[in-house]
């Protein structure tokens, strides 16, 4: 790799700033939740910047290009129910805003379902967090092997290396305002690249002219229709990630967070719109690429000097925000939701502080050597969600919506949840059937949670509460 071409250069002065920023961002945290959540202090971009750049990893934007070169529109519209998601989630938003104080997403189900339900919660998050954390180095290490022919573990110890410093040192200070440079960096990036690639493709008279009309269809033949509004479905339905939860929590207002999420919303219109004018338009010039590979090939082929290194940094970007916000995530659940209700004494506030940051790093190392030791980026982001599917949506939901539980109700749906999983795995009924454990464990939790609260509604209501 000669080091001195342009895009290089780049590429290294992207690293270099991400990395000086955060760690001089990070430097006069003096508590433990300053690290978790900041001082309340983001103006509303800081809070667009993070909330966006966190949303898109890897998979939604190599993805998107991916569905739509192979797929079509359809799979805009897909991406865009999604986007749908983030606006249903700022409707619900000031519910959560209710547990202002609290610093994660398990501290909150602690206070409804109790001191156990924190824990579990804790682990949950720490697990799912992991994966996501695991998924994005992987990545990164994927993406330095395709633009500058380096092993793949080399990549991930630089790029991932940089993550974990700047994210163990500076907390969530650190990973917001190395966010704000992310989402620069991406949000310039692929404007560029969606109009270079149109010019390329004639202009939308062009485009239109060159692109198979099924891949113009929002309903095409490639499925049937109940499949794709299954789909918009699952897309549009809250999740109520950790790492957006504690957005809410790091707000100043309300007004703050409702803001902040309408204005995520429409950027992230304007980002899928226009990833899949690339899509298309590559599609109008070469139809016989490997569909996994477009972005790659688009930047490595059809990019100038200097908009190339652009287009690489604003990809590795978009994975490194990801990374950083869940490895946050992870550390403060690991700490403050498992640790910290364990222990029968107390650490000092200084104690506390270092724990974390020593967390975070060690989480950062783990996380490297799955990615190293896995094959396979999607496996890793589908068990995280299997995780998240089948223990904390649904006893969320409850819990933003003021329904009356207990601990039992808890713990009776999350049993559920996994027993579905291991009955899946057990019969292998992904292979049999195309359909992984996510949703069934997520319904197997919900149809155990509502039975649970009946029986205590009809039977023992004094069993019941309703904590805030």
């Amino acid at each position: 790799m000669n080091i001195l071409n342009i895009d290089n250069l780049i590429v290294i002065a992207y690293l270099l700033v991400t990395l000086v920023v955060g760690i001089y961002k990070g430097r006069n945290i003096k508590t433990f939740k300053e690290y978790a959540i900041g001082d309340y202090k983001f103006s509303n971009s800081a809070l667009v910047a993070t909330i966006t750049a966190t949303w898109l990893d890897a998979a939604a934007v190599i993805g998107t290009h991916e569905r739509v070169y192979q797929f079509g529109i359809v799979w805009v519209v897909i991406f865009l129910f999604g986007v749908l998601e983030i606006f249903l989630f700022q409707l619900l938003a000031p519910r959560i805003y209710r547990f202002k104080g609290h610093l994660s997403v398990s501290e909150i189900l602690g206070t409804w379902y109790g001191p156990r339900a924190r824990v579990i919660g804790g682990i949950c998050v720490a697990l799912h967090s992991i994966g996501i954390v695991a998924a994005q180095v992987g990545a990164i290490g994927y993406l330095c092997h395709e633009f500058f022919h380096i092993s793949p573990v080399i990549g991930i110890i630089i790029g991932a290396g940089a993550v974990v410093i700047y994210s163990s040192f500076g907390g969530i200070k650190a990973v917001t305002y190395t966010d704000i440079i992310q989402f620069a960096f991406f949000m310039v990036a692929i404007p560029l690249i969606a109009n270079i690639m149109l010019i390329k493709a004639g202009g939308y008279s062009g485009l239109f002219e060159k692109v198979p009309a099924e891949h113009l269809k929002i309903f095409p033949n490639y499925g049937s229709v109940s499949e794709y509004l299954v789909l918009f479905l699952f897309f549009a339905i809250p999740l109520f990630d950790s790492c957006l939860i504690q957005r809410v929590l790091m707000a100043n207002s309300k007004e703050q967070v409702v803001t902040s999420f309408k204005s995520t919303a429409l950027v992230m219109i304007l980002f899928y719109v226009l990833c899949g004018l690339i899509a298309l338009s590559v599609l109008t010039i070469n139809t016989d690429l490997d569909p996994n590979n477009v972005l790659y090939y688009t930047i490595n082929n059809y990019l100038p000097v200097g908009i190339k290194g652009l287009g690489i940094a604003g990809l590795l970007a978009v994975v490194m925000s990801t990374a950083d916000s869940y490895l946050n995530t992870s550390s403060v659940a690991i700490i403050h939701d498992v640790v910290n209700p364990l222990r029968k004494t107390s650490l000092s506030g200084k104690q506390e502080l270092l724990i974390i940051k020593l967390t975070a790093l060690i989480v950062g190392v783990g996380a490297i050597l799955v990615a190293i030791s896995s094959e396979s980026m999607h496996r890793i982001v589908m068990k995280a969600w299997i995780i998240w599917a089948a223990i904390m949506v649904i006893p969320l939901y409850a819990v933003f919506f003021n329904i009356k539980s207990n601990a039992k109700t808890f713990v009776i749906s999350i049993l559920a949840g996994i027993a579905t999983v291991v009955i899946w795995l057990i019969y292998d009924i992904e292979a049999k059937t195309g359909i992984d454990s996510n949703i069934p464990a997520l319904v197997a939790n919900l149809i155990a949670f509502a039975t649970a609260s009946l029986y205590y509604r009809k039977y023992a209501p004094e069993k019941l509460s309703c904590p805030v």
